[in-house]
């Protein structure tokens, strides 16, 4: 973790320790970090144009110049605490978001009646300390600046800090970009693992890994990962992949070169992304350098047929395919004035090629690759070329490797999405990437000829040619916004039947519960945690379930500020009662306030209606903030469950039709 040398945050003093929040509260859709602030006397003021200079410094230190970051700030005016904080919460956000750490909102701050302030700083799932140390950050370089002082002793830590974030960020940029698309679409998603993520409730949840989900077969994608074996599927199949053997060592290499015939490719058998592929191997030595180059990344090498033609990318899921891309492999043309190596220069200044990890384009350096694929044309680095004239200096066109991606889409022939469509089904993939060699994709393989050279069982999706992709393929792994009915029942006596009589009725109306009261947890009829559980371990359990259809969950103590909610929303909250256990000597005028207090943190998160039984309980939703558009009329108490399900019913039903 990297180190600053921490000025304080002038113009507040913490008065508790950053209490990390691994739920939801305050109607905020992230976890977050929860920070107790109040006001102390201000020595310097600090004015908008005070900030711009550490905005400078900070926009040119991030990794890519398309960054988005925050408004610059304006004018000369004296800035409120509230703007102050305002600002830090923005661009905490904006460093972990930059970093490629999914942090969607920029958090809220409270007023609380004793003066002090409530600051919630969200944070990626499990990742509270990413989330501390941009705003700790922030907050020196912020309290520098209302010193007077440089903010330049600090900037040297900032490359470490954004190293430090991004080793936070999920390492496929797959994941991040589908956790951003079910952010804006709704969809709620639970973090299992280092790389797996829940996208969904209950028996509308579904898991990822990239673009792997909880469909894809582990036998399709460890034989699509072992290029022989897929391949020998596929021929069996009647697909045309390219002739091809493994070898163990040059000479066999070379001999098996000689069999097929020159050009030949090496590449790993057992590796994706391209990593050691060397295509349009012409002679010997070229071989013997691939060979070796491949060797050192795997023990499985694999000497292939070369196959001419352009390389396209076909992306199939579910038996449909719904995007395909041709790779450009690396490579410039001559304009009839510059060299090479200034065309090179040309193409590397595309802003999508930047130095980031995670840029969509990747720049492509004059290497050894680069110059013996110009050797063999005559040229060299300092070489002009003819106007019109392209010379590649890759051997293949991954991605990865500086190729270019441009969309084909709606060019592709009929005959070679049927194609695509049989290789993915040949392996029994949900999704995959299948790559054809073929002269143009506008005409039938079966006139021009083809090969399929592999098939990746876990897809980059072509970000660069098509950012909405996203959303269609969310849409095929999740039904409707992937919410599944919630109810919260706040307030209930412990010996109160509310909850398990809801669970009843909603069994009637044909769905599955997951029901949590003082009792313990139940899915449908069976009782799966017996006694007290905490209310968010009760709810991230039945979310998790895939046999649960709906959720109704029982706070009856105040615990729920310490953890908050296990969900970002939820569809009814019932009031049971006025008071809020909060130990077992407090009064009962703290009971009481510890229920307006859990009241106002879960409030937000109700997207639907307020219920009760007992007018007196409305009276608790007299408050800043509170909306009177989500409270109903006093319900008869024998008929509170009853309308609690009636509404969950129809909550259910908007939510399959949700995009």
């Amino acid at each position: 973790m990297p180190q600053v040398s921490r000025a304080s945050l002038q113009g507040f003093r913490q008065t508790e320790p950053v209490r990390p929040i691994v739920g939801f509260l305050h109607g905020l859709r992230h976890p977050s970090n929860m920070l107790t602030l109040r006001p102390s006397h201000v020595v310097n003021e600090i004015r908008g144009c005070d900030l711009q200079a550490l905005e400078r410094q900070l926009a040119a230190g991030l990794a890519s110049p398309g960054d988005a970051v925050p408004a610059p700030s304006q004018g000369d005016a004296v800035l409120t605490l509230p703007q102050i904080l305002e600002w830090l919460l923005s661009w905490t956000m904006t460093l972990q978001r930059v970093a490629g750490v999914p942090v969607h909102e920029a958090g809220l701050q409270i007023s609380q009646p004793s003066g002090e302030i409530l600051l919630f700083v969200p944070v990626y799932p499990n990742a509270h300390d990413a989330g501390s140390q941009a705003f700790d950050f922030l907050s020196a370089l912020l309290g520098m600046a209302w010193h007077g002082q440089a903010s330049t002793q600090a900037m040297p830590e900032f490359p470490a800090l954004m190293s430090h974030l991004r080793r936070q960020a999920p390492r496929a940029a797959n994941t991040e970009r589908f956790l951003q698309q079910a952010f804006k679409c709704g969809v709620p998603y639970d973090r299992l693992s280092q790389e797996t993520f829940q996208l969904g409730q209950g028996a509308r949840g579904r898991w990822i890994e990239s673009t792997f989900t909880d469909q894809t077969s582990v036998i399709s994608a460890r034989l699509a990962r072992n290029k022989q074996r897929a391949a020998a599927l596929m021929r069996q199949a009647g697909l045309p992949v390219p002739a091809h053997a493994m070898v163990r060592d040059v000479d066999a290499a070379l001999a098996q070169a000689a069999k097929l015939g020159y050009p030949v490719v090496v590449k790993p058998a057992d590796l994706d992304g391209g990593k050691g592929v060397a295509a349009g191997l012409l002679d010997a030595d070229e071989l013997r350098a691939a060979y070796l180059a491949a060797r050192a990344l795997s023990a499985n090498v694999l000497v292939e047929k070369h196959v001419e033609g352009r390389d396209y990318r076909l992306t199939v899921m579910h038996g449909e395919m719904i995007w395909a891309v041709e790779r450009v492999p690396a490579g410039v043309t001559g304009d009839g004035r510059l060299s090479v190596q200034a065309l090179l220069d040309l193409y590397n200044q595309d802003p999508r090629r930047n130095a980031g990890e995670r840029s969509p384009l990747k720049r492509v350096v004059m290497d050894a690759e680069a110059q013996a694929l110009l050797a063999r044309a005559g040229l060299g680095p300092n070489s002009v070329l003819e106007a019109g004239r392209y010379i590649r200096l890759r051997r293949t066109a991954n991605i990865s490797n500086g190729a270019t991606p441009v969309a084909v889409f709606q060019d592709v022939h009929p005959d070679n999405r049927a194609l695509a469509l049989r290789a993915t089904a040949a392996l029994r993939l949900d999704i995959a990437g299948v790559d054809l060699l073929i002269p143009d994709i506008r005409r039938s393989w079966r006139e021009s000829g083809a090969a399929i050279c592999e098939i990746n069982a876990q897809p980059q999706v072509p970000v660069t040619t098509w950012p909405h992709v996203y959303g269609p393929i969310l849409k095929k792994l999740v039904t409707g916004n992937g919410r599944i009915p919630v109810a919260v029942v706040l307030g209930a006596p412990l010996d109160d039947k509310l909850v398990s009589r809801i669970g009843r009725l909603l069994q009637l109306g044909g769905l599955k519960p997951g029901v949590h009261d003082a009792s313990g947890v139940c899915i449908d009829t069976e009782s799966v945690l017996h006694g007290p559980f905490d209310a968010f371990s009760a709810g991230r359990l039945l979310l998790r379930d895939r046999g649960v259809d709906a959720v109704v969950l029982s706070i009856q103590d105040a615990d729920v500020l310490q953890t908050g909610l296990p969900f970002d929303q939820f569809d009814v909250l019932v009031l049971a009662g006025t008071q809020m256990s909060v130990g077992a000597h407090a009064t009962a005028a703290l009971s009481a306030q510890a229920m307006l207090v859990v009241l106002q943190a879960i409030l937000p998160a109700c997207s639907g209606q307020v219920l009760a039984s007992d007018p007196m309980r409305l009276t608790l939703l007299d408050f800043e903030g509170a909306t009177s558009a989500k409270v109903l009329a006093p319900v008869a108490a024998d008929n509170l469950a009853e309308e609690v399900v009636r509404l969950l019913l129809n909550s259910r039903s908007a939510g399959s039709s949700a995009s």
